[in-house]
């Protein structure tokens, strides 16, 4: 039995990661699944964590979200290092970094990865991202206000190019984090529901059946977005300078 942690799940519920929680309880039913609080001390600082998955929230709940695991930044950390999944989404992904510098004040966040994330109130960032990891076409929607600078640590640690749509900034098509079993995005959920590959790839890592809920219709519907998408034809609500 594998143990699924679903991290300060009351308020990891941004844009359609509220679709993640659904697909999971089918996907990992008869394992172990936690859903952690705001106000709980995550399971993995207790014991074994085999995933752990946090969502996007609102800027004011990502600055309570740093203050409690703050102090469990070591801990993760060597989760991490050990081999525990770690699933990030939308600004989920913006935590683990060096800062968040808002108009009003920089955050400084967990340091686990080396990057920073400016905030901005103008332009909100709306596209669709295409890309490939590995031999994977992935797909996803970005709907942010920020623009993320990669440092030198950074390097063949980020998760995939986006060949469309906009990567890390602009410049820069460097998009999330693939180090170990972290695998992070600042495309907003319910990233991991319309990847079918992807998700099948990281059940095989959890040694558990790559069999996904309703996988026929799943399938389909990412074959015909991966195309819709890869289209140079297709066009982005938004252009990004």
């Amino acid at each position: 039995m594998k143990t699924i942690e679903y991290l300060y799940s009351d308020v990891g519920v941004l844009y359609g990661d509220q679709g993640h929680f659904l697909f999971f309880d089918q996907l990992f039913a008869g394992h172990k699944i936690v859903r952690t609080g705001l106000a709980d001390e995550p399971a993995f600082v207790r014991g074994s964590v085999d995933l752990l998955y946090l969502g996007g929230m609102t800027e004011r709940h990502q600055r309570d979200v740093i203050t409690r695991l703050m102090p469990f930044r070591d801990v993760l950390s060597a989760r991490i290092e050990a081999g525990m999944h770690v699933l990030l989404t939308c600004n989920a992904m913006d935590i683990v970094g060096h800062r968040i510098v808002f108009p009003d004040g920089i955050v400084a966040g967990l340091g686990l990865f080396d990057f920073s994330v400016d905030w901005t109130p103008w332009p909100r960032i709306n596209q669709f991202v295409y890309g490939m990891w590995q031999d994977i076409a992935l797909t996803g929607h970005k709907s942010q206000f920020t623009k993320t600078t990669f440092g030198p640590g950074m390097e063949g640690r980020h998760f995939f190019s986006a060949d469309r749509g906009m990567g890390a900034n602009p410049a820069d098509s460097r998009e999330g984090i693939q180090y170990k079993h972290v695998y992070a995005t600042q495309c907003m959920g319910p990233f991991f529901v319309i990847n079918p590959p992807l998700m099948k790839h990281i059940l095989r890592e959890l040694e558990l059946p790559d069999k996904l809920p309703a996988e026929a219709f799943a399938e389909a519907a990412y074959e015909k977005r991966a195309a819709q998408f890869a289209d140079p034809k297709t066009r982005q609500a938004m252009e990004v300078v």
